[in-house]
């Protein structure tokens, strides 16, 4: 992690995107193809990542993740969102295990 100087607003990368949806992109039952909705949040997050470590973030240069500065919250929501963090990053991992039977 890079030092406390070099920390940025939540809202500093805040990325929105906007995009139509059409026909094609939908399947029988109406609904969006969940592969082009995970194109528009992998497009989505690219952005953000990029504003905020300020160079292309991609599985790393050398294979191996970089410093980014940290980020701290400034709205209510954003801190109730850093707050529950790390609680909602173990419950995703009890939930990954749980589901591969580990």
């Amino acid at each position: 992690m890079e030092n406390s100087q070099e920390r940025k607003p939540c809202g500093a990368s805040r990325t929105i995107m906007t995009q139509l949806v059409f026909p094609q992109d939908t399947n029988h039952h109406g609904t969006m193809f969940g592969g082009k909705l995970m194109e528009y949040i992998d497009k989505t997050a690219a952005i953000a990542g990029t504003r905020h470590a300020r160079k292309p973030v991609v599985t790393g240069e050398d294979g191996r993740p970089a410093p980014v500065p940290e980020v701290y919250p400034e709205t209510e929501e954003e801190r109730r969102l850093y707050e529950s963090a790390l609680e909602r990053h173990a419950r995703r991992l009890e939930r990954r295990r749980a589901r591969s039977g580990n």
